[in-house]
């Protein structure tokens, strides 16, 4: 099980699922892409599947921006972790979340 045994060491990303919508004390409605999975993401070799616009922004400014990616290195986010189809998956997660965050040896959180 994951809370017992051993882990490599590995950085956890927390992040915005959805648009801010708030800016300076203003509502702003969000643009008709925010919240639909529309990006291809491929992890280790593995047929792509689709995450939202925040998680790619945070992919591409974290992950890949000012620093050099090390093959080694490795990543828990929820959005690609948990099976975001399965509905009992997500709750027996969500649950273990906490102590996910707390094993991880760097927690980076992304707002936008």
């Amino acid at each position: 099980a994951l809370i017992t045994s051993p882990l490599p060491k590995f950085t956890a990303l927390s992040h915005t699922w959805g648009y801010p919508g708030i800016y300076q004390g203003r509502y702003f409605e969000p643009p008709s892409h925010w919240n639909t999975p529309t990006h291809a993401v491929t992890c280790d070799g593995n047929p792509s599947f689709m995450v939202r616009t925040n998680l790619i922004s945070a992919l591409k400014t974290l992950f890949f921006g000012n620093r050099k990616f090390r093959r080694e290195e490795y990543f828990w986010i929820d959005a690609i972790c948990i099976d975001q189809e399965n509905i009992a998956e997500k709750e027996d997660q969500v649950k273990l979340m906490g102590k996910i965050y707390g094993r991880a040896d760097q927690v980076w959180a992304w707002l936008g």
